[in-house]
């Protein structure tokens, strides 16, 4: 018995986790497709805002779709409207999870030009 076929009785067989799951592929296609209708057909409003919704994992359990980004405000919408939208079209409860992300940290900032223009409205 190879090495490899040793580990693959005990791991079983092992899966490119690059590579999204046929269901979470299937589900990112019709997110896309709500914000597009959502956008009136507007491809480049789209892609920019799904790009800014920053989505970086979907899962899906027995009763629940699980969407983890780095912004979900933006994910939900105003008072909630794109979430409900999304549990109609996707035809389950939608939960929301926040990653996380370094943009949000990493901002380039010129803190003098930022001190120099408080100074100037405090005085």
């Amino acid at each position: 018995m190879t090495a490899h076929s040793q580990l693959l009785q005990i791991t079983g067989p092992l899966t490119d986790m690059r590579k999204p799951q046929p269901r979470p592929a299937e589900i990112g296609v019709m997110i896309g497709l709500f914000f597009l209708e959502q956008k009136g057909g507007d491809y480049a409003a789209t892609r920019q805002f799904l790009r800014d919704l920053n989505i970086t994992d979907i899962w899906e359990t027995d009763r629940k779709i699980y969407i983890q980004t780095a912004r979900p405000g933006l994910l939900i919408g105003a008072k909630g409207a794109n979430i409900s939208g999304l549990e109609k079209a996707l035809g389950k409860p939608v939960g929301v999870e926040e990653s996380f992300c370094w943009a949000d940290i990493i901002t380039p900032v010129d803190w003098a030009e930022e001190a120099r223009s408080n100074y100037t409205r405090n005085n």
